[in-house]
């Protein structure tokens, strides 16, 4: 199991020290608790974390204010929301707030949060590379679109998947003309 930095933001001390023990006796997790939001973005500020344990109830706000500023602020974390009352539609908002999960405080949450973690961070991961992906493919294909020489491509089945600008110009077909077509019908 990795070594993941986790931070949990919760105003009863007890109950945050409680899931650092847990967290750092059965996963080997290093885990910081604040209980005030002020301290949680100092403690964002001068240290990296993987996730982020964020009870819905707090003395000066709530979880879903906090993970509003986060999205305001650029903080890209995956975020579990705990609370101690079930409440659907503030699981929903959580979720729309960018929450990776919900979990109500119940007998079992803590045995729930290990394998929770885990699942959220590597959704996380999966995530950041597919944006990555996504970004460097817009990259080449805006290099393309401004090369000088007509690029086509096709995919393996021989359908046409990218015509640029100077293949329009080279050869008289708008790319959406040709997107989807069989290369041997229009290119050879």
């Amino acid at each position: 199991m990795q070594n993941y930095r986790l931070i949990v933001l919760d105003d009863d001390p007890a109950q945050g020290e409680m899931v650092k023990a847990y967290l750092e006796l059965v996963s080997h997790y290093q885990v910081d608790v604040t209980t005030d939001v002020e301290t949680f973005w100092d403690h964002l500020g001068r240290s990296a974390y993987d996730l982020v344990l964020l009870d819905y109830k707090l003395e000066e706000t709530n979880g879903l204010e906090v993970l509003s500023q986060m999205k305001r602020r650029g903080v890209r974390l995956p975020v579990i929301m705990i609370t101690g009352e079930g409440d659907e539609r503030v699981a929903v908002r959580a979720i729309q707030e960018g929450a990776s999960d919900y979990l109500v405080k119940g007998s079992d949450y803590l045995s729930s949060l290990p394998g929770l973690i885990q699942r959220a961070i590597r959704m996380f991961e999966l995530q950041t590379l597919a944006e990555r992906s996504m970004e460097e493919a817009r990259y080449q294909a805006l290099l393309l679109d401004n090369i000088r020489d007509a690029v086509v491509v096709w995919d393996l089945e021989g359908k046409i998947t990218y015509w640029n600008f100077a293949a329009e110009k080279l050869f008289g077909w708008k790319a959406v003309e040709r997107l989807g077509q069989p290369a041997s019908e229009c290119y050879f």
